[in-house]
């Protein structure tokens, strides 16, 4: 089981849904845009999620056309009072309704508990949009309403037409955008924040070299970190590296240490193609980090971010 502060719930918005402060992201799950994956490993590590007491599972229609949704309704279908679901529509208003019924058709079940607009719909029809999750949620059929990749402006508008309680953005060291406008927003709105991408794409795996090559169908060639500031994260990460063999760690579980140390994130993103790699970021919750550590992270997360930031990636789009 997971350590007593990560199995502690936290409220998502206003609503009386509990939510552990990680959660299992499946867009690996789906197999494209992440060079395949193997169905075995994700149901394995679907399990091991579950058995180490993480409640909230985050997917999409996008991840795989549905078969994310499959695999984690075929495994989750039997503990559904237990957990808390939530998929995305990736697309115009005027299609919402028929994108949330196949996303309840992968996944086999009455509700989605979190059901987010993924992107903002390319026609810019937010309340539209809104208004039509808004009819699913008065059916029953949503129990609460979120956002994902918006600005600020775009959360407003949404908010004109309904209740908003969870926005879903990327998080980390190395991009760390919506700490300004979009986190006081959140907060003095009750809207849970939801990070994603904790470990920058893999990048604070550390993993990569700096010879590393895409695979074919990686999303990750046309992220603005690996395309621009490759060199300065990996010199980030050897940093966090040196600090982790001190701890006797690794550099994914001190930056997702990082991460929940801020208490205005209510839940982490963690994604994993195996139970091994699940493991090796579940192990962030048993990590003891001093606060001199903290400030060594910080530092190291400045001198990254701020070079990203001054060459004018402003949209938190690209991250």
């Amino acid at each position: 089981m997971l350590h007593g502060d990560v199995m502690k719930k936290i409220k998502l918005g206003l609503t009386g849904i509990e939510i552990t402060k990680l959660a299992l992201g499946t867009w690996v799950f789906g197999g494209a845009e992440w060079g395949g994956a193997d169905d075995s490993d994700s149901i394995d590590t679907l399990n091991r999620a579950l058995d180490s007491g993480i409640n909230f599972f985050d997917t999409a229609l996008a991840y795989g056309d549905g078969h994310a949704e499959q695999l984690i309704g075929k495994i989750l279908k039997p503990v559904r009072e237990k957990v808390v679901i939530a998929s995305k529509a990736k697309g115009n208003y005027a299609d919402v309704t028929q994108l949330f019924e196949k996303s309840l058709g992968f996944l086999g079940m009455e509700y989605i508990d979190l059901y987010y607009i993924h992107w903002p719909p390319e026609d810019n029809h937010i309340e539209k949009m809104i208004e039509k999750i808004a009819k699913l949620q008065t059916a029953g059929k949503i129990r609460a309403i979120g956002l994902s990749n918006f600005t600020l402006e775009q959360i407003r508008r949404a908010m004109s037409v309904a209740r908003i309680d969870a926005l879903q953005m990327p998080y980390n060291l190395f991009w760390r955008y919506i700490e300004n406008d979009i986190k006081t927003f959140c907060q003095e709105n009750s809207i849970s924040i939801i990070s994603y991408s904790p470990l920058s794409r893999g990048l604070l795996s550390g993993k990569f070299t700096s010879d590393w090559k895409y695979v074919k169908d990686d999303n990750r060639e046309t992220n603005v970190i690996f395309r621009n500031h490759f060199k300065e994260a990996l010199n980030g990460v050897e940093k966090v590296k040196c600090l982790a063999e001190k701890k006797k760690t690794t550099t994914a579980a001190l930056a997702i240490k990082w991460i929940m140390q801020k208490n205005w994130i209510s839940s982490i993103l963690i994604g994993a193609r195996t139970p091994r790699q699940l493991q090796e970021n579940l192990n962030a919750c048993q990590l003891s980090i001093s606060d001199s550590d903290y400030i060594t992270l910080d530092e190291i997360s400045n001198e990254v971010f701020s070079q990203i930031r001054d060459a004018g990636y402003s949209n938190p789009f690209s991250g």
